[in-house]
């Protein structure tokens, strides 16, 4: 069981799909736009494997491997090369390789979310983005929408963040990266530039998991140290302050 915003979803022992709450633009699947105070099944599917839920729009990979979504479409976030909200659920495209046992339980964050946008890493470790894209968060190079999934760089990735306007992300060989907006000094290069390109974080290569904020960033390395950066107004950064942190 999850949440998102103000809808939450669980995944029974059957392979069902449950959801409930808000529902202002078809995020809860059940092809209407009605809240809904108490669970609702998503269709009649019985193998869905991993669930992500945004502020109004929601990602799924079921086990044999094709990707899902559903609700708002404003950004193309849904990923289907409109920008038509839908209340149901629909694949993306026919491809079967975004996820898998492996990939989408052992590891965190295979599906990662932003509020408008999405980051999925498929089976063979490469990752891809689509939706909205404004401070560069897709990692393109640029500031355009995408309505259909991008290659993000060529690397193969381990696991990945995706917050409101930035991301994080760990490749096969333990670097961090991280790109998107800048703002508070949560990508943690020193400034508060925007990156619309993955950009490594410092030289380490023993990072193992990550977690995004709105505005700040968290990573554990393989000693089990815990770095944050960016806002610290109310001391979220756990550093005995409420500065702003802009390096790891």
């Amino acid at each position: 069981v999850d949440c998102a915003m103000e809808a939450l979803y669980a995944v029974k022992t059957d392979g069902t799909l449950w959801m409930w709450g808000n529902n202002n633009q078809g995020q809860l699947g059940n092809g209407a736009t009605a809240d809904k105070s108490s669970p609702i099944q998503v269709g009649t599917l019985t193998n869905w494997l991993q669930i992500m839920p945004t502020k109004e729009s929601t990602y799924a990979i079921k086990t044999d491997g094709p990707l899902w979504t559903w609700g708002a479409d404003n950004q193309g976030q849904l990923a289907d090369g409109s920008t038509i909200n839908r209340s149901s659920p629909a694949q993306v495209g026919s491809l079967t390789d975004w996820g898998d046992g492996e990939y989408s339980i052992e590891n965190n964050f295979r599906i990662a979310d932003g509020d408008d946008w999405g980051l999925v890493i498929k089976t063979d470790g490469k990752l891809w983005a689509w939706g909205y894209n404004n401070y560069g968060m897709l990692g393109q190079g640029n500031t355009i929408d995408r309505s259909s999934p991008v290659q993000v760089g060529t690397d193969t990735w381990l696991t990945v963040a995706g917050g409101q306007s930035h991301a994080l992300g760990i490749n096969s060989d333990g670097e961090l990266f991280s790109w998107g907006g800048g703002s508070m000094g949560k990508l943690g290069h020193g400034n508060t530039t925007n990156l619309s390109t993955p950009t490594q974080v410092g030289s380490a290569t023993n990072w193992t998991n990550i977690g995004v904020a709105r505005n700040f960033s968290a990573a554990i390395n393989s000693a089990g140290e815990l770095w944050t950066m960016g806002q610290g107004n109310s001391g979220q950064l756990g550093l005995g302050t409420t500065s702003n942190i802009s390096t790891i």
